[in-house]
């Protein structure tokens, strides 16, 4: 089992469209691989941006935002976002690994509507379910 200041990478990038999806997807699984690795048994959750209004607005809906945590604790672990505008929603994801918060706190934050952060709240609500 991993110790207490385990942390995984969390990302933003630029939703790469083209050949290189088999990447992105290697990139994706990073995380829970590092995860497992350490023996941290794990949850994930996965919400495109398909499923967000503001996205559905803004004709941006090609991306996702992907959380891993905790499955014992809820505490998150790590997570990705591939989308255009991943860099205004990244900066919650974060603030979450810094303060081991869990995916519970981070969902219980009002999050603007209609926002692109709402895909995080989604996300984080995956991880409770």
């Amino acid at each position: 089992r991993a110790g207490p200041g385990l942390r995984l990478g969390a990302g933003s990038r630029r939703l790469q469209r083209g050949g290189r999806s088999s990447e992105l997807r290697r990139q994706l699984e990073n995380v829970v691989v590092q995860a497992r690795d350490q023996g941290l048994p794990v949850r994930t959750s996965v919400s495109p941006l398909a499923d967000n209004e503001r996205a559905d607005i803004d004709g941006r809906r090609h991306g996702l935002v992907k959380l891993v945590a905790d499955a014992d604790t809820g505490e998150l672990v790590g997570g990705h976002i591939v989308a255009e505008e991943a860099g205004a929603m990244i900066h919650e994801i974060v603030a979450l690994m810094a303060t081991h918060g869990s995916a519970r706190i981070g969902g219980a934050a009002i999050h603007a509507y209609p926002t692109l952060s709402e895909s995080v709240k989604a996300a984080l609500a995956g991880l409770e379910a």
